[in-house]
């Protein structure tokens, strides 16, 4: 029953997760209102980052160009997602704690992904099918930066609309069905 109870858990934390990857990255780092708003030197900071170093430049980055920094992208997602905790601890303890343990390992994965994607390293899972079609995905949202906000998971695209065909497999779609 407790395995269970974890699967569970493990479940409800990765769309969390994945929410506050969304919130942080379409509301902290393409929206400079939000950093004037709440008057924050560190939130003007990292969407000027974001917006100039990561987004102004080629798709692809060399080792020598700077970069979102992952202390600074996780204290923005810790400043959506730690509100939810005592929330999460009231409704389910035991949730809590496969949070905090996933947060090391999602941070993580989504640190290498994301790095995978604009700097080629040749990881073992770069030539994975699912981490090819995330890293399409990402491309476009480079392409329109007010698309595809998620990079591990683009559930939040859909439900939010912010999911972007790419424009050639729409016109195939178009011609198949006329």
């Amino acid at each position: 029953m407790l395995a269970l109870h974890v699967a569970f858990s493990l479940v409800f934390v990765y769309l969390l997760f994945s929410l506050d990857e969304y919130v942080t990255h379409r509301y902290l780092m393409h929206r400079m209102k939000f950093a004037r708003w709440l008057k924050s030197k560190f939130l003007k900071r990292l969407c000027a980052n974001h917006m100039t170093l990561h987004h102004k430049r080629g798709y692809r980055h060399t080792d020598d160009e700077p970069d979102d920094s992952l202390s600074d992208i996780m204290i923005a997602a810790a400043f959506v997602g730690l509100p939810t905790a005592p929330l999460v601890y009231y409704i389910d303890p035991i949730t809590v704690h496969v949070a905090g343990a996933f947060a090391v390992v999602y941070s993580v994965v989504w640190w290498m992904v994301h790095l995978e994607m604009h700097r080629d390293k040749g990881w073992f899972f770069a030539k994975n099918p699912l981490f090819r079609y995330l890293e399409r995905r990402h491309q476009q949202h480079h392409l329109y930066p007010d698309t595809q906000y998620n990079i591990l998971l683009p559930f939040w695209d859909w439900v939010f609309c912010t999911h972007r065909v790419p424009a050639e497999r729409l016109a195939r779609r178009q011609r198949a069905s006329a």
